[in-house]
């Protein structure tokens, strides 16, 4: 479909390519701004869609209008793009036409009116997974094998900590130190979001599970804390082994296929340490918020157990040896 031009007499004298080169400058001029090249990545996947249903609609960018961006979102809904991925989609665009607005490209920004509500048919909360849910999932695994015991703490770092799924791969066993900055045990993050490198505090449960982990596999220093295979412990696992396995240990416990995402069960795990007793700013430095009020959101209500903490994940996390073994 051929694109339709824009009017402006401004911008008479300056050929599509040229207009075309202005879109591309104002997008990358928001790159630079980017500190990680994950977050690059996703900015571009993210506006080349934008610019393929324009151009599949006949769309050209800088004509783009409010009735468009509204179609865009609508069609993204339609194919089945969740709530976040369209609110992403549309905060990328926002700013790229906010550079063509500064830039006296356009005068409006097509994206001002328009947000990203949930669907009729996406009403009421998100997915939860309730905390014996969790225990189950976690006990799934055969801990008496290498593979078993590899993939019960991959998955525990997935819904334990607020780690992506690249910085959890780039672990290495040297980053596991049993005293930190406060004296306590910490994990070293070599890669966290924006590409920092930052020190987060490790529940006792979690730096216990990890120790064990490390001797049972007899890891050196330098290796990855996931190892790829038993043959070869210096190749980390590839992240999207990561949601393979969450997904696997959810169906072997019997988690409904909506409630298995790693957002659910962080959800579950967050309020399990709060109920053990651990402090909201440790929570909330482990799962990497920002602010207190969004650990806050993930607790809910749940207050600490005036006996110690439910010990709910404690077989899952320490299982006993049963006699004979």
């Amino acid at each position: 479909m051929t694109e339709q031009l824009p009017p402006s007499t401004a911008l008479a004298n300056l050929s599509a390519e040229d207009l075309r080169q202005k879109v591309e400058n104002a997008f990358l001029r928001i790159l630079t701004r980017l500190e990680s090249d994950e977050s690059r990545g996703t900015y571009r996947a993210r506006w080349k869609g934008h610019l393929e249903f324009l151009h599949a609609n006949g769309i050209f960018p800088i004509a783009t209008e409010v009735s468009h961006v509204a179609r865009w979102l609508e069609d993204m809904r339609a194919r089945g793009l969740a709530t976040k991925t369209r609110r992403n989609c549309l905060a990328i665009a926002r700013l790229v036409y906010k550079e063509l607005v500064v830039e006296g490209v356009i005068p409006l920004n097509p994206t001002r009116e328009l947000s990203v509500r949930r669907h009729q048919g996406e009403k009421g909360r998100a997915p939860r997974v309730t905390m014996e849910e969790v225990q189950k999932v976690l006990a799934s695994h055969d801990l008496t094998t290498w593979l078993g015991r590899r993939n019960h703490l991959t998955v525990l770092y997935a819904i334990g900590t607020g780690l992506r799924k690249s910085s959890i791969v780039a672990v290495h066993v040297e980053d596991v130190r049993e005293k930190g900055e406060s004296g306590k045990p910490a994990l070293f993050v070599r890669k966290a979001k924006g590409g920092k490198q930052v020190e987060l505090p490790m529940p006792a449960m979690l730096f216990d599970a990890t120790k064990a982990w490390i001797a049972h596999a007899g890891l050196q220093p330098t290796s990855p804390l996931f190892p790829k295979s038993f043959r070869d412990g210096t190749v980390a696992i590839k992240k999207a082994t990561i949601g393979r396995l969450l997904k696997e240990a959810a169906a072997r416990a019997g988690v409904a296929a909506p409630q298995a995402t790693p957002h659910a069960f962080r959800r579950a795990f967050a309020r399990q340490l709060r109920l053990r007793g651990h402090q909201m700013e440790d929570i909330r430095l482990l799962l990497m918020h920002s602010s207190i009020e969004e650990t806050r959101l993930y607790v809910g209500d749940v207050m600490p157990d005036a006996a110690g903490g439910d010990a709910i994940l404690a077989e899952a996390l320490h299982p006993v040896k049963k006699e004979g073994e």
